[in-house]
């Protein structure tokens, strides 16, 4: 099965409905959230050279292609919710996580094994609020392809343990609005947050 390990980016979402959503409106419209995200941004998917490993775990060729998707995917749900009367119909993915690493993973198969898992599945266990939350490894890919700037992104990062170098950065999409207010401006702030076994601990920024 050696032969399967390449590096790849693996893009893993939280699509389970808010906690807000599931006491306002109880589990069996929390399920329907769960089952329709997927479908509305299945074009997104599509869009790209992507490998569905499930409905909420997908793999891509660069960190490049998987921050557009993203990108793609918060327009079209953006676009959703806009149309939405009903608060009900309203859907959100709560989380996103990006990393790049060598992994092992068997093609049209949920057989799949490496740290670019473990990392954005990390990601989302402790993320909720909607953010995109990459790793260093696509960071850097997204630095050395030019991408921040043609993508209208601001990266800012965090600290996962104060006493290492590992660390997260978390990406804003500017529109047209935010850059008449200057956002695009911005000087990044630094935020820590310390990560134990996949558990978040604090947040602090500095």
């Amino acid at each position: 099965m050696l032969h399967f390990a390449k590096s790849i980016t693996v893009l893993q979402i939280n699509i389970n409905a808010p906690n807000a959503f599931l006491d306002n409106f109880g589990l069996e419209y929390a399920l329907i959230h769960r089952i329709e995200t997927p479908k509305i941004i299945a074009n997104c998917i599509q869009k790209y050279d992507v490998q569905a490993v499930s409905d909420d775990i997908y793999i891509f060729k660069n960190s490049t292609v998987a921050v557009e998707c993203v990108k793609d995917m918060q327009t079209v749900l953006d676009k959703w919710n806009r149309q939405c009367k009903d608060e009900r119909n309203v859907r959100q993915i709560t989380a996103f996580g990006i990393d790049t690493s060598t992994c092992i993973h068997v093609p049209n198969s949920d057989i799949y094994w490496g740290k670019a898992f473990d990392v954005a599945n990390a990601i989302c266990t402790v993320n909720r609020k909607g953010g995109i939350l990459i790793s260093a490894n696509a960071y850097s890919d997204l630095v050395d392809s030019g991408m921040f700037k043609s993508l209208r992104a601001i990266p800012t990062q965090i600290n996962i343990l104060p006493d290492t170098s590992a660390s997260l950065y978390s990406i804003y999409f500017v529109n047209v609005e935010d850059e008449g207010r200057g956002k695009m401006n911005l000087t990044n702030r630094k935020k820590t947050v310390r990560f134990d076994m996949g558990n978040h601990i604090n947040e602090q920024m500095e």
